[in-house]
């Protein structure tokens, strides 16, 4: 059995995290597949064109409050589209679209950084 070696600056999990991407082509609604803080990868309802500059912003969980509920802290950020192919995912058909993010503030990177860490599934 063959192991890939990591390659990824920041390392990639699986996490759902609402999203919205937004470009020339329009906004989508969506949920993450996986999350780094060099990009993500999605399931999107139509396709979106390869080296399309896109705004995306996460809806990161922050810690939980005093009273049981999960806060969402918005982090916006710009990408650029790399790979958006015909794909179905728990039964929802789609575009597996995968996002390299190209400029984010380092609050932001710290922000997923630290949730990716610390997620577990």
């Amino acid at each position: 059995m063959s192991r890939t070696i990591e390659r990824r600056k920041h390392p990639r999990r699986k996490v759902i995290v609402q999203s919205r991407i937004a470009g020339a082509q329009g906004a989508h609604e969506c949920e993450t597949i996986d999350l780094s803080a060099n990009g993500l990868s999605c399931l999107t309802p139509r396709p979106l064109d390869i080296f399309t500059k896109v705004r995306i912003t996460l809806m990161i969980p922050d810690r939980p409050g005093a009273n049981g509920s999960t806060p969402m802290k918005p982090v916006d950020c710009e990408g650029v589209v790399v790979r958006s192919d015909p794909d179905t995912l728990d039964g929802k058909e789609g575009y597996h679209t995968a996002i390299f993010f190209n400029h984010m503030q380092d609050e932001a990177i710290d922000l997923i950084q630290q949730y990716v860490s610390t997620h577990k599934h």
